[in-house]
């Protein structure tokens, strides 16, 4: 009984590490693609599901730099680059992902899309 007590607590352990790591490299992704353009991000958690987290990277006009997604239920999951969207503006991304099937990835998808439209409009506004 005893080690089942002690295995429950390493295993705790190692979640919390493990969980720190996993919010230093959103951290680290977020302060690297903040230098590119305006940053939108986008989330939706997942409780039985996968969770998705969705940073998009635009010009002040509009135009998608790059974009990165983190998709998972455990703590190993890490960003990865989203080749297909560089160059395409807001709206035609906005347009793709209202059309397609509503899961985590695309609602994460359309709130980060959401997030950047305010900006650049926001930033027009004070020029």
């Amino acid at each position: 009984m005893e080690k089942i007590f002690i295995i429950a607590f390493i295993l705790f352990i190692l979640q919390g590490i493990f969980s720190f790591k996993q919010i230093k490299n959103y951290q680290i992704r977020i302060k690297e693609l903040k230098m590119k353009g305006l940053v939108g991000i986008g989330r939706e958690k997942g409780f039985l599901r996968a969770g998705n987290i969705t940073i998009l990277v635009c010009s002040k006009q509009g135009k998608v730099i790059t974009g990165e997604q983190m998709e998972g239920i455990t703590v190993f999951s890490r960003f990865r680059e989203i080749d297909s969207l560089a160059g395409m503006s807001l709206s035609q991304l906005k347009k793709i992902y209202t059309e397609k099937k509503k899961n985590a990835a695309s609602k994460a998808m359309l709130q980060a899309i959401d997030t950047l439209e305010r900006a650049v409009e926001s930033h027009e506004q004070v020029l």
